[in-house]
This record gives C-alpha cells, structure tokens and sequence, in this order.
C-alpha cells in the first residue's frame, strides 16, 4: 500500500540535493488523501516554486489550496492556516512579477488584493493563538508597504507591538516608518520625532537586548543631528495639543473615536489618547506644489478642508447612532441640521446611521476633484474616484507613471471599497440611494451590522483624507524606496509535519 510520508521525505531528500525538478516529478501526481498529506504536499512545492522561480508552480500550490482548502477550512483547528498560506501564495505571486514590471503590484489588480482579503479572513478566525495572529498581522505589513499604504502598516507594526512585546524586527520597522513619514508631515514632524527618540533610548537602556542596539545607534545619531535637546529631554504625559474631556458624551466620543481608529491623525504610535484633540490631517502651505498664480493652491485648500469638515460632520452622526449609554435627544435636535430622510418604520438610530453612510460616500466622491486638482488634470462632472481612476475599465496611464506612494494608497482603498474586500459597502451605497427597490435590498447578501459597515466605511475614508494630506504636503517622488515584496514560506501546524 502506497505511503505518502515515504514520497514526502524522498522529496524533501531530493530537495536537499538541489534536485528540485526531481522532487516536483515525485509529488505533481500524487494524491494526498488526508489533511496531514495535502500541507505536506503543498509545503514541498512553495519550496521548489520559491528556488525555481517557476510562477506555474506557485499557481498549482494555489488551485490546491483554493479547490481543497474551503474543506479543510470547516475543521477550526485548521482554518487560520489555510486562509494565511493562500494569502502568503498570492503575495509570493506578486513578488514574482515583481522581477519583472516594477508597477505590478499596483496596477494589476489581482494577486496583492487577493493576499489582504485572505489576511482578513484568517484573521476573522475564532480563538486564533497570538502568535498566529501575530503573524498575520506582519504580513498585512509587508502588503501594505507593497501597496504604498505606509500609514496603515505603521498601524500594523503597532498592532503586533501589542500582541507581543519586545519584537525587535518590528520595532525596528515601526521606528523606521515612522522616521519616514514625520518628513511627509510638517505639522507633526517634531512629536513624530521625538516619540521615536524615547523609544530608541528606552532600547537602548535594556541590557537584554544589548546585541539589538546596534539597529538603532544610527537612527539615534540621525535625531540628534535633528532634533534640540530641549525636544529630545522634554517628556509630555499627553500627546501634543490634548485636552481632558468633559462630561458624559464628550467622554464616549473620544473613546469611540480613537477605539476605531477614526481620528484624522498619527495615534498609531501613540497609546495615551484619553485625552484628545485628534485630528490634525492639515498640511503645510509651503510643501505645496501647485501652480498658486492660477488660484489652485487657494481652491485646493478649501476643498480640503470641505472634505475634512463634511467627515467630522459624518462621524459625529456615526457616534451619536452608536452611543447607547445616553438618550438621543441632542440626535433629534441634530436631525434638522443632518437633513435626515424621513422614513417613519425606521428609528432614529437607523436613521442617524444611513444618514452618516451616505456623507460618507459623497466625501469619497469629492476626493476625485481634489486629486484632478492637484495633478493638473481636467475636472469631474460625474463618476467621481471611479471615472478618475479609470477609463473603459482600464487604470489611467497617469496614475500607473506616478510616482506618489500616497496616490497609489488612495487608489488601492477606492479599489478595496469598489471591487476588492469590502465592496459589499458599494452595495450598500446602491441600496440606501435607491431605498424602494427590492432588487438592492441587502437581505441576499452577507449580514453584517450596518453600525459595523458604516465604522469601516468611516475608517476607510480616514485613510484616504491622511493619504490627502501626506500627498498635499510633501514631494513624494520614490516609489520604489516604499517596496516590500517579501517572499512567505508555506506556514502548518507543527503535529502535522512529516518527519
């Protein structure tokens, strides 16, 4: 009787070898049987795809996974590994083309969207163990820094930071991120700075990790040639510009809004937000490059701070919908202002939360006359982000040549929120602007509470208005400085390794 261990270790021997092809030939036609004998089998061909460069293997590894994976994904034990190893494959995709068109990974909508959707879905995993978690998370980093999101990778890098003290690589990555961006960001280039400072002497003072500290010596040096050493010694409780809430609501706002991540900010380093002021999306005037003579400048900055005021007015109403603790009666004396629909089988709650949705989406729309602003481009009478980025269902050439990280980000999300992971947020625009027709009602759709879809929506547009202003107020030119394709070995559980 045929033992597939004994094909798995003739592999493996053959592998040890250098005769990858070999070992490929051994295992192509072998039919796993059972759980153990199909990751077995996939691990042995991410390795010889890896050395071979061979793109035709790493697609078999992924036909595997997908027709096999869903399965095995029903056993719980077994799901945050299948989803994680499809992510990984996709982005092992994306660093393979990579070798050969620098702009794949932007462009081509596939492989890297398709790598942060099975992220997300492995994270949705119940009871993950943290270290798994933990990395999952990394791997979100190194998608986003492919991407040129580099804000939310910073929020990542912090996220595995409070999973797991003490990861070096990755304080190391949060420092460096963080160094990066404070040169896009005027208004906030000292805290940003001397956060990091405190961060490298605190290093620097643990004599455990005194076989790490040769990491960050160099930043070290860098911040002190830039930063006095009155910023340097001077330590704040609170972040810069805070203030200490007063009263109940008050209270609830801040915690709701730094809770999901919905300050237009930098508190993605920062872990003493009780105290708040938070949103500082504005940007230098000097850093600007736009043609002033022609008024641009002057209408590029009202319109952002349009765009910047329409979102803190949307969020207010998204709090006051969520806040459960109080009554809604300072709701109803915001309706008038809020121009909420008058629909009377829904509540007042459901109504503050479609109203909120709805802001939402025309802010997203009112990006794309600031981007053609800025870029010089012809302005939008429709189609919004949709028609800017793309004409007969091909990108832009424009936006394929640029070179703005910030850009690419901007794109990316309208991507996520258009076609990739969280397009059922498109769906819902559709339903809730044709409220009548029961061919948009969501009911066939997958349910989520539409409290949680308008939260993502928010923090997804919050990401944009950053991305705006790291744009606005820096000269980003390097794209590939901002690359990141790394390459994932296959990931199993340790019981089910052959050996």
């Amino acid at each position: 009787m045929e033992n597939f261990k004994d094909h798995i270790l003739e592999a493996r021997g053959l592998m040890d070898q250098g005769k990858y092809r070999e070992a490929f030939d051994q295992l192509v036609d072998r039919h796993p049987k059972n759980a153990r004998d199909l990751f077995n089998k996939i691990s042995c061909l991410v390795d010889i795809g890896f050395v071979l460069r061979d793109e035709k293997i790493l697609n078999y590894v992924i036909y595997l996974l997908e027709n096999h994976g869903e399965e095995l994904a029903i056993v719980p034990d077994y799901a945050p590994y299948i989803y994680l190893n499809l992510g990984h494959q996709y982005a092992n995709m994306g660093a393979l083309y990579s070798f050969n068109d620098d702009n794949y990974g932007f462009y081509k909508e596939s492989v890297l969207d398709r790598a942060k959707s099975c992220y997300q879905r492995a994270l949705k995993q119940k009871d993950l163990p943290p270290s798994l978690k933990n990395e999952i998370i990394k791997s979100q980093v190194s998608i986003f820094l492919a991407l040129g999101r580099r804000w939310e990778a910073l929020e990542a890098t912090q996220q595995c930071l409070e999973l797991q003290e003490n990861q070096i690589d990755i304080t190391d990555r949060k420092l460096s991120l963080m160094l990066e961006l404070s040169s896009y960001n005027s208004e906030n280039k000292d805290i940003i700075q001397k956060e990091v400072w405190h961060v490298i002497q605190n290093i620097l003072e643990n004599k455990e990790q005194r076989d790490q500290h040769h990491l960050f010596l160099e930043k070290k040096q860098w911040l002190e040639k830039v930063l006095s050493t009155e910023k340097r010694e001077d330590s704040e409780s609170y972040p810069h510009n805070s203030m200490e809430t007063e009263g109940d609501f008050e209270h609830y706002y801040v915690g709701f809004t730094v809770k999901n991540r919905l300050y237009l900010n930098i508190c993605s380093f920062c872990s003493r937000c009780d105290y708040a002021l938070g949103d500082r999306a504005v940007f230098d005037s000097r850093n600007i490059g736009i043609n002033r003579e022609e008024g641009s400048y002057y209408k590029l900055v009202s319109g952002f701070n349009r765009v910047k005021e329409r979102y803190l007015a949307g969020r207010y109403i998204l709090a006051m919908a969520c806040w459960k603790e109080g009554n809604l009666d300072i709701a109803e004396m915001l309706a008038p202002m809020a121009k909420l629909k008058d629909f009377k089988s829904m509540s007042l709650r459901e109504n503050l939360l479609e109203t909120s949705f709805l802001i939402g989406w025309e802010i997203l729309e009112m990006v794309a006359s600031l981007l053609a602003l800025y870029l010089g481009k012809p302005l939008l009478t429709r189609g919004g982000l949709e028609e800017f980025f793309y004409h007969g269902g091909e990108v832009r050439d424009f936006i394929q040549k640029n070179p703005n990280p910030s850009l690419h980000a901007i794109f990316n999300i309208h991507y996520d929120l258009s076609r990739g992971m969280y397009r059922q947020l498109s769906w819902i625009n559709n339903s809730l602007r044709i409220p009548f027709s029961d061919d948009l009602v969501l009911h066939s759709q997958e349910q989520r509470p539409l409290e949680e879809m308008v939260i993502l929506l928010y923090r997804q547009i919050r990401n944009v208005l950053i991305y705006l202003m790291t744009l606005f107020d820096s000269q980003e030119s390097d794209l590939g400085q901002d690359r990141d394709y790394s390459l994932f070995p296959f990931r199993m559980p340790e019981d089910l390794v052959y050996r």
